[in-house]
Formats: structure tokens, C-alpha cells, sequence
């Protein structure tokens, strides 16, 4: 939400382009290559990939309105490294924009086609899921300005406005406001970078389950990624709050956890 935001406050209402990274992503999804065409026999041509359509999506927007048009690549670190981006590390860097093509006759392209000084590329990705995704190295990480979105300082008022009282009460004592004092209470934000929607769907489907139960529905999906420690502190938590399916589901996962 927040990059189509920025993206649209950059270069004008939907003006963007929004694409998912995949881990099947090669140099040939993000810049492009020849593919087989579809008709009657073999024949091979030229097809752009993700970053060159926005590049040409970005071309007519400049010369339409004078505003860039912005790539948004969502769920950034879903994406092999070196396979998907490899090529596009150096063009990244605007002093080689103007020198080297993104794409070229020799890709099978009809026309040589140059990264712009001033294309937008937005990329997002969730760093609960860091550990089990492809790692970003230094040399992509320096290429991009990174901003860490912590938990919103009006979060609480905000969901306040549509559930006030006991129910938004408990799930803020087990999950937490994301301040230093999770950690020595033993709140899920001490161990898990959970966010406003996280807290939204847990309300949603209390409406129609028990608290208790939306938790263990959210909740559970996270328990892998925890050790001994936070199971034991939120089992604590769980306890504390009466939330009992929960607690059991973090019972059993502290049975199970190695470390």
C-alpha cells in the first residue's frame, strides 16, 4: 500500500506498474529475451521482460505528461539474486544508464533500449520471511535506498475508529505496540515484524471465531521460524490471556523445537 502510495504521489494516480517477483525470475523475465512464439511452427522473437515494458511504459508517460512511470517489484527477495538481476546490477547505477543498453540487437531486440537517468523502480519485501528467501547481497542492497516501515504511531487510534473496546484490548497485550517493552513482556512483536494488517485480519475474524482462534489462525504460519525462547514467552503470553488453543498450539511447538 505504502509503495503504491509513493508511487503515485512520484508519477500520478496508477501510474505504475505493479509485477510480483518469482523465484523462477531470469535475466530473461526481468529484461527480456527471445521466446518461442505462438502461431503455426517454431519461430523464436524478441519479448521485453518486466523492468523493459515499465521502461517503455516510463518513455510514453514522459512524453505524455512529463512524469515518470514507476516499477513496483513486490516480494523483492522472492527472486534469485544473480539469476534475476545479475545483468541489471550495473545499469542500476545511473553513470552507466546513457553507455550500456538494457537491451540490444544482439538480445534479439528490434531496437537498442536504455535504462532512463530518472526510472523509478520501488521494490518491497517482508523481513519476516529474510531467513527462508533468497539473501540480498551488498552490491544490490547499495543500489537502492532502503526504509525500514515499523509499526505506525497512530496504529492503535486507527483501529480503534472501527473496534473500540475489550477484544482490541487483548489482542494489543499478545501482540504488542512494537516498542522496546515487547521484549521483556514476552509480546509477539518482540519476535515476529507483524503490521497494521496483520492486526486488522486478526480483528476481522474474531468477529466471526473467538480471538483465541483468529490468533492460532495467524499465529501458527509464524511458529517455525521461532525458537525455544519465544515459543516458552508467548506460550506465557497466551496463557495470561486465556487465548487456550493458542497456547496449546505454542506447547506443542516448544516440544518440537530444537533450539
Amino acid at each position: 500500500m505504502l509503495a503504491t502510495a509513493l508511487a503515485g504521489a512520484l508519477c500520478g494516480p496508477g501510474n505504475f506498474t505493479l509485477v510480483t517477483a518469482d523465484a523462477r525470475w531470469t535475466g530473461t523475465e526481468v529484461i527480456g529475451g527471445l521466446r518461442v512464439q505462438p502461431g503455426a511452427g517454431l519461430s523464436y522473437g524478441f519479448s521485453p521482460g518486466v523492468v523493459t515494458r515499465a521502461v517503455e511504459r516510463h518513455q510514453a508517460s514522459m512524453e505524455a505528461s512529463g512524469r515518470p512511470h514507476a516499477l513496483i517489484i513486490d516480494e523483492f527477495n522472492r527472486a534469485h539474486q544473480d539469476e534475476a538481476f545479475g545483468r541489471l546490477l550495473t545499469l542500476l547505477d545511473p553513470a552507466y544508464r546513457s553507455v550500456m543498453p538494457l537491451v540490444s540487437e544482439e538480445d534479439g531486440a528490434p531496437k537498442p533500449t536504455y535504462l532512463p537517468e530518472d526510472f523509478v523502480l520501488i521494490a518491497t519485501m517482508n523481513d519476516a520471511d529474510i531467513a527462508r528467501l533468497h539473501e540480498i547481497g551488498a552490491a544490490l542492497s547499495r543500489r537502492f535506498t532502503a526504509l525500514t516501515v515499523s509499526v505506525p504511531r497512530g496504529e492503535r487510534d486507527f483501529l480503534a475508529a472501527s473496534e473500540p473496546g475489550s477484544v482490541l484490548d487483548a489482542l494489543y497485550e499478545f501482540v504488542g505496540t512494537g516498542d522496546p517493552s515487547d521484549q521483556a513482556s514476552g509480546r509477539l512483536r518482540a519476535f515476529v515484524p507483524v503490521g497494521t494488517y496483520f492486526m486488522r485480519e486478526a480483528l476481522d475474524l474474531a468477529r466471526d471465531l473467538s480471538l483465541d482462534e483468529a490468533l492460532l489462525s495467524l499465529v501458527t504460519p509464524l511458529l517455525p521460524g521461532l525458537d525455544k525462547s519465544a515459543l516458552a514467552a508467548l506460550q506465557a503470553r497466551s496463557d495470561e490471556g486465556g487465548f487456550q488453543r493458542l497456547g496449546a498450539a505454542l506447547a506443542r511447538a516448544h516440544a518440537e523445537a530444537l533450539f
